[in-house]
């Protein structure tokens, strides 16, 4: 949905500068609480990272579609995944299963 989307120049610059970070072995995640009532997601998948559109809108779809089915309604936050080139190559279980540990790692 448009609403999880985290779009705007000013929102992305402030994570950067103040959020906090955490790091799989696939995805490091920055997040930021937010003033609104429902989580943004933001998903980078560089092409220095990933050669082919195809896998990089692939990675992304995945991402955003497991943030869409395991999101939390009670916290407010922003949230900036960016993807490491070896997702692309990863396991589906492997590329699910490190999500779900970065997720854990996401507190405020």
């Amino acid at each position: 949905m448009r609403l999880d989307r985290l779009s705007e120049k000013n929102d992305i610059k402030k994570l950067f500068r103040g959020g906090r970070r955490a790091r799989t072995p696939l995805f490091s995640f920055l997040w930021l609480k937010n003033d609104r009532k429902h989580q943004r997601i933001l998903c980078v998948v560089t092409k220095k990272n990933i050669k082919s559109s195809v896998a990089r809108n692939r990675v992304r779809r995945r991402v955003n579609e497991w943030f869409r089915k395991n999101k939390d309604p009670s916290s407010p936050i922003d949230i900036l995944v960016v993807v490491d080139g070896k997702a692309a190559g990863a396991p589906k279980k492997a590329f699910y299963k490190d999500l779900s540990d970065g997720a854990k790692k996401i507190t405020l």
